[in-house]
């Protein structure tokens, strides 16, 4: 019972590093993807540092919750 109380306390520390580390990036490029009723909705594209080859790709959609928030 202590290996798995210990194993939860090491991956709740891990997302806690690893979101404050998270709160330093900042994208590379910020398009106008639309405008809809008046508000502009943007991409935020973030690049590898070093890409010689092609890399993966993925997509998030932030919706900001229903009052606020940010990507």
């Amino acid at each position: 019972m202590r290996i798995k109380n210990r194993f939860i306390l090491v991956i709740i520390l891990t997302f806690i590093a690893s979101g404050m580390r998270a709160n330093n990036i900042v994208p590379n490029e910020i398009l106008l993807y639309k405008v809809v009723d008046g508000d502009s909705l943007y991409v935020h594209v973030f690049k590898p540092k070093i890409s010689l080859e092609p890399t993966a790709a993925i997509v998030f959609f932030f919706g900001g919750g229903w009052t606020g928030g940010h990507p």
